[in-house]
């Protein structure tokens, strides 16, 4: 009898987390959705527009530090002026664009970083899409 009511317990502790794991996916699901349609969007010559740049704008240099976070592309770093070094994800960025199959890697790569850095760096960017009117 106490096995049972430890069973129950625990079925109706698993059936919390998966009714809540449903409501996120529920969420997610639509915007991967999305996201995955606008990266069809993109053109060669976009990426080739973009990879150009000297120096890109704040929104271009964070979505491409968000992407080689995700793509675990490690940063440069480069002095900051003050004795000290910054970390440089445009370098880097610009390698991923190079890679002629860059666009399928972000359609096929696993968006989970045991860190979380992945998930604090896309948080960043829709902040900042938010704030600028470009999200939502």
């Amino acid at each position: 009898m106490a096995d049972e009511a430890e069973a129950n317990k625990a079925d109706a502790a698993a059936k919390v987390i998966k009714d809540e794991c449903e409501a996120a996916l529920a969420v997610a699901m639509p915007v991967l959705d999305e996201a995955l349609a606008a990266l069809d969007t993109l053109s060669a010559n976009d990426i080739n527009y973009v990879k150009k740049l000297a120096n890109p704008p704040y929104l271009i240099k964070l979505v491409l530090e968000a992407v080689c976070v995700s793509l675990e592309a490690k940063p440069a770093k480069v002095p900051d002026g003050k004795g000290g070094q910054l970390l440089d994800y445009w370098k880097p960025s610009v390698t991923l664009l190079n890679d002629k199959n860059f666009l399928q890697s972000l359609k096929v790569k696993s968006f989970s970083n045991e860190k979380g850095a992945f998930h604090s760096y896309w948080q960043k960017c829709v902040s900042v899409f938010w704030v600028c009117g470009f999200y939502g």
